[in-house]
C-alpha cells in the first residue's frame, strides 16, 4: 500500500491523523520529520520565507517517506516551473 492510499483509508475511515505545520526552509528538518511516525506534513510556502530552492529540497525530502501537501504562494504557473 503506498503512502498516499493509506492516508487516504485512514481519513476516509475516520481515524485520528497526526501532523504538523512547517514553516522554517529546511530540509534537514523534513528529513527528521520523515522518519517519525507522523501521517502528513503541510509544507506551508505562503506563510512562510521558502523560495524555489528550499521548496524543491524540501519536497524531495519528503517523498522518501510520507505524503505532503503545501500551498503555495505563488498562484502563476511560470512561478511553479
Amino acid at each position: 500500500m503506498s503512502n498516499i492510499s493509506g492516508f487516504k483509508e485512514k481519513m476516509l475511515s475516520g481515524q485520528i491523523l497526526a501532523g504538523t505545520f512547517l514553516k522554517t526552509p529546511n530540509y534537514i528538518l523534513v528529513e527528521v520529520l520523515a522518519q517519525s511516525k507522523l501521517d502528513f506534513i503541510c509544507i506551508d510556502a505562503e506563510h512562510a520565507p521558502f523560495d524555489r530552492a528550499a521548496l524543491d529540497q524540501c519536497l524531495a525530502i519528503s517523498r522518501l517517506k510520507i505524503l505532503k501537501k503545501f500551498q503555495l504562494r505563488y498562484q502563476k504557473v511560470s512561478m511553479l516551473i
